[in-house]
């Protein structure tokens, strides 16, 4: 679910983006920006447009301080799965590229080990959702928007998230099994030149991105925090 770590922490995002998140303090405006900054600029498939990382940037402090000061809106799994789809319609996105809330819940738990300051700090609570619930289902508002792009990024690189019909989490355990058996994965990361869906799918959102005006950037991140109560 995660790449291999280079050799070197310091030029590891993962771990540059933790550090940040240890340093954050809800009375310190400047290291919740710092943090969201290293959230915005962290190296994906496809960066935020320089129009709207600025702005964003901002919106997103502000939204993460009002959530730790339980002054705003937690965003569910479910809610990020919506918007995520709702991008795709928009986008003009095959189906197969459907997001699942077993999906976000699967990618979500990997970049808990990736960055486990960051991303672990929602992961339970008081507010289970069903008896026996072991994880419940709200992010922050910047682990929202990390791993809204990282599920991005999978819709590229990864069958696995390429079907919404697989439950990832056995997927992984299947590949999991086959490794340690030392047999190579079905389900595994494939080149990019044989991966046709990530092939597709990368297509589709660079065309769309070569298209968009700035002001249809600003109206996406607009949409994206009505959508998911930030505003």
């Amino acid at each position: 679910m995660v790449s291999k770590a280079p050799s070197q922490n310091f030029s590891n995002p993962s771990i540059v983006l933790d550090q940040k998140a240890k340093q954050s303090n809800v009375t310190d405006r400047k290291s919740i920006q710092d943090l969201a900054h290293q959230v915005v600029t962290y190296p994906h498939v496809f960066g935020i447009p320089d129009p709207v990382s600025g702005l964003l940037e901002t919106k997103l402090t502000d939204a993460e301080i009002n959530f730790r000061n339980n002054n705003g809106h937690a965003v569910s799994e479910a809610e990020l799965a919506n918007l995520l789809n709702w991008m795709g319609n928009k986008f003009n996105l095959p189906d197969y590229s459907k997001t699942t809330v077993a999906q976000v819940r699967t990618l979500r738990m990997g970049s808990v080990l990736a960055s486990p300051s960051f991303m672990g700090t929602t992961l339970s609570g008081k507010e289970q959702q069903h008896k026996g619930d072991q994880v419940r289902p709200n992010l922050s508002p910047l682990q929202a928007m990390h791993l809204l792009q990282l599920m991005i990024d999978q819709k590229v690189l990864n069958p696995i998230y390429q079907d919404p019909t697989i439950d990832a989490t056995e997927a992984y355990k299947h590949r999991r099994a086959e490794l340690s058996k030392g047999a190579v994965a079905k389900l595994s990361l494939v080149d990019a030149r044989t991966n046709a869906r990530g092939q597709e799918i990368r297509a589709k959102i660079t065309s769309n991105i070569e298209q968009m005006s700035p002001s249809d950037a600003y109206a996406i991140v607009d949409h994206a925090f009505k959508a998911l109560r930030l505003e």
